[in-house]
């Protein structure tokens, strides 16, 4: 399951570029962050970001929770490649008439990596649930699925110029489609037989469909 996510979104880093911006040569723009409130809940997210245009970016997101809000049993690895659009640079005009300082509208209405922007993004999810009865697994059950989303947010710069912090409030907005399986679930009893029915009394708990939020920070340079 880790490699057939691992290996889509390498197709997806690799032909975005290369499919609308092979012709531009792209500035030096990148940007690294982690979500700490995440974190909180047992999810570690991390991500990388590249600039290409003034108005366009991809980013690369990973999170993993070795054990979802600390007292379930599921363990999980989400990855997404996500397409921003940097939509504050046209509105740099309108900024001037807000009565906000120059630094704040600077830093809202700006080209990419900095600003508002909307992002478009897919994704893939595995993860891991054991049942135990004293202490012993009695099966493993394996989820895998496949969905995507929309994100839109403001990354603003705290503090610094060429090499900044920035804080990056977000909202989006996921779907995740169960793939293969039962319901996108595999099971397999302690002797690594495959179980072709749900076992009864599972419960998984586990839905990556709805909205999220969080606030990412990070440094760019």
């Amino acid at each position: 399951m880790f490699k057939k996510i691992t290996m889509i979104l390498l197709l997806i880093l690799l032909l975005v570029p290369s499919v609308s911006l092979f012709s531009y040569e792209p500035p030096k723009k990148n940007a690294v962050s982690f979500d700490p409130i995440s974190a909180l809940f047992n999810l570690w997210s991390v991500s990388y970001e590249r600039g290409f245009t003034d108005l366009i970016s991809v980013k690369g997101a990973v999170t993993y929770s070795p054990n979802f809000f600390w007292v379930s049993e599921i363990s999980y690895l989400d990855v997404q490649a996500e397409g921003r659009y940097y939509f504050g640079a046209h509105l740099k005009d309108v900024a001037e008439e807000l009565p906000i300082g120059q630094e704040i509208t600077g830093k809202l209405f700006a080209n990419a990596i900095n600003g508002l922007y909307a992002g478009v993004f897919l994704g893939g999810v595995t993860a891991k649930a054991n049942d135990y009865v004293s202490g012993v697994t009695t099966y493993d059950a394996t989820f895998f699925g496949l969905g995507g989303g929309v994100n839109v947010g403001v990354k603003y710069a705290i503090w610094g110029d060429s090499f900044s912090l920035f804080a990056e409030p977000f909202l989006g907005y996921r779907l995740y489609f169960p793939v293969g399986g039962l319901g996108g679930w595999s099971y397999k009893d302690s002797d690594g037989v495959t179980i072709n029915e749900k076992p009864d009394g599972f419960d998984d708990g586990f839905n990556r469909t709805g909205f999220n939020f969080g606030v990412n920070f990070g440094l760019s340079f």
